[in-house]
């Protein structure tokens, strides 16, 4: 007697069997090669349905029985679409006819002459079985992740097909699935985006994408994708996902317009405070027009008073009064401390045109913020970081006009002021009734 293996497998086992006492050997023998059974036989077809109600680890079945075989036995476990082992058990057949039987989905054929392989073929498909049940878990799990996702997710072959897209992103853009399939990925993405979107497709790094919706609606989405790769490392094809931030940009749009009105109200304020000498500006606007006479880097400690230098002696070279020219000296003195101090780096240009001097400073500093505007220009001494300057408002008693462009990362300050002092109004008014 062979060996009794110390860990036996327990299983239900149906046979499938018309004689009794070539089931009692078969049963003999499994629990000899390890396994603790609980069988039933059966040997019609209606015993079979019947049994087949209860659950089963195995089926085993005779090729000939009278009035029933084992195609017929194949045909009933087929039609239940269990996933357990189905082994054939013959006396003699062909190769043909073991053939019929595998391609109609037997785990396996063996002969009776060679039951030896009988153990070793159901502990194979046992694990095998078991093997699937936990991939079909496993995948049933991640389906159920896929599908339940808050994300959009897809994926799309090497020439951006989609392949597959869960329920989220069918609703994203108002499609169903099967209007999906089998398009470009890039039809979905507004036309002015789709180089950005091309664009992920060599970058891990997640970009925002406006999507078109059926009804011509958009929705704004934080795109990702991550490379599928074929059995030889190849890429074939994109796994993607798109988190819905519409709520993000539409708040976004709304601090920009607030932010945009905000500016708009202090350049008016402004500019009507300082009777039209204070304007408010884009980068853009800067009226940068005139001869340019020097242009130098306020970066070395050395340029704040080389500037202030040059200034008065291209001022008085022009013939600007000496009084002027130290008012444009100081106010330019001014505009250069707060790019070194605020800035840190900068750069100063001087233009002529025509009848007065431009002095243009620029700054890479975080910018003047535009509900500290109103106090940066008129409030004597206003700062953001401590100084003993007097600003801007020194500035606006020293030139004749100020143009202010700020946003995060630079400001850009430009002065002007006619080279000759502009007529007394009061005189003017004197010389009419002269």
């Amino acid at each position: 007697m062979p060996p009794q293996p110390n860990h036996r497998t327990r299983i239900r086992l149906l046979l499938v069997e018309d004689d009794p006492d070539h089931a009692w050997l078969l049963t003999d023998q499994l629990r000899m090669g390890g396994f603790d059974l609980k069988s039933l036989r059966v040997e019609t077809a209606e015993a079979m349905r019947g049994a087949l109600r209860d659950p089963w680890d195995a089926i085993i079945a005779d090729n000939r029985l009278p009035g029933f075989s084992g195609m017929d036995a194949l045909a009933i476990y087929r039609e239940t679409g269990l996933d357990i082992p189905f082994l054939v058990l013959s006396g003699t057949v062909g190769e043909e006819r073991a053939a019929e039987f595998m391609k109609a989905g037997a785990h396996d054929f063996i002969l009776k002459e060679n039951t030896g392989r009988l153990i070793p073929a159901l502990q194979r498909e046992l694990r095998q079985a078991i093997n699937r049940r936990r991939e079909r878990l496993s995948q049933a799990r991640y389906q159920q992740i896929v599908e339940t996702s808050s994300e959009g997710i897809y994926t799309v072959d090497e020439n951006s097909r989609i392949t597959f897209a869960n329920q989220r992103l069918s609703e994203m853009l108002g499609r169903s699935n099967f209007e999906l399939m089998g398009r470009s990925i890039f039809r979905f993405v507004r036309p002015q985006d789709r180089r950005l979107a091309a664009m992920t497709w060599r970058s891990p790094s997640p970009v925002d994408l406006c999507l078109l919706r059926r009804d011509g609606s958009t929705c704004w989405v934080m795109a990702t994708v991550t490379p599928l790769l074929d059995e030889k490392g190849q890429r074939a094809g994109m796994l993607g996902m798109v988190r819905d931030i519409s709520k993000r940009k539409l708040l976004e749009s709304q601090l920009l317009a607030a932010e945009v009105e905000k500016k708009t109200f202090c350049c008016h304020l402004l500019n009507t405070v300082t009777r039209g000498k204070f304007h408010l500006v884009d980068e853009r606007e800067v009226p940068r027009r005139g001869q340019l006479l020097l242009e130098l880097d306020l970066s070395q400690p050395e340029s704040f008073r080389e500037l202030r230098q040059a200034v008065y002696q291209m001022a008085s070279a022009e013939g600007m009064e000496e009084e002027r020219a130290n008012d444009l000296v100081v106010a330019v003195g001014e505009a250069a401390g707060n790019a070194i101090k605020h800035g840190e780096l900068g750069l100063a240009r001087v233009r002529k045109d025509e009848d007065r001097l431009l002095v243009e400073v620029i700054d890479r500093g975080p910018g003047i913020r535009a509900e500290d505007l109103p106090a940066s220009i008129l409030q004597q001494g206003f700062s953001t970081k401590v100084s003993l300057g007097m600003g801007y408002s020194l500035m606006l008693e020293l030139v004749d006009q100020i143009w202010l462009a700020s946003q995060p990362g630079g400001t850009t300050l430009q002065l002007e002021k006619g080279i000759l002092s502009p007529p007394d109004p009061l005189l003017a008014l004197l010389d009419r009734y002269d």
